[in-house]
């Protein structure tokens, strides 16, 4: 199974693997991330105990879970490709809060290939991303990456539309806390 997701900007991007068993080793090898420093390469991965970014090199190696949010960011616009097997049943991700210096914001993504509703502001969606984690969220907001303004934008139970975003698209991060 793939799944692709068109990046069309040199921006960062908050992004998720819709599929199970990718690797970064595949993605790395596959695709032209931007370059920093130390030799770290525009992907990254949001640690909420320091609160901080950690980036990977070339080479970096593991799994990408299906439903972890990591960013990335290319040296020009393109494709990024997924492959793996497609997830069949219901998903987990652990939250935390980061401990006694952590800031409690988790980088979460669509892990399928649908679309997700956010918020209850749609007539037909009873079971939001936001409603069905009442009980374990800090607030019942998320955060999208605008990359065309650099900023984030906050979606809530009271939003009935912020830049169009009802749902989280596949292959999309968002930031909980």
């Amino acid at each position: 199974c793939q799944s692709y997701l068109i990046l069309e900007t040199t921006n960062w991007y908050l992004v998720s693997s819709t599929v199970t068993n990718e690797t970064l080793e595949d993605i790395i090898s596959g695709h032209s991330f931007a370059t920093g420093t130390a030799g770290n390469i525009g992907i990254g991965d949001y640690d909420n105990t320091i609160p901080s970014w950690t980036y990977a090199t070339l080479g970096s190696t593991g799994t990408l879970a299906s439903g972890e949010g990591r960013t990335f960011k290319m040296t020009g616009d393109g494709t990024i490709a997924f492959n793996g097997a497609m997830p069949l049943d219901n998903r987990s991700i652990v939250i935390s809060d980061g401990g006694v210096s952590g800031n409690g914001c988790n980088l979460s993504g669509n892990s399928f290939p649908s679309y997700l509703p956010v918020n209850n502001t749609i007539p037909t969606s009873l079971n939001s991303i936001l409603r069905a984690n009442t009980g374990i969220l800090e607030e019942e907001t998320i955060r999208v990456w605008d990359q065309s303004n650099s900023c984030y934008l906050q979606v809530n139970q009271a939003s009935p539309m912020i830049s169009c975003v009802y749902y989280i698209a596949l292959c999309h991060g968002f930031f909980v806390k």
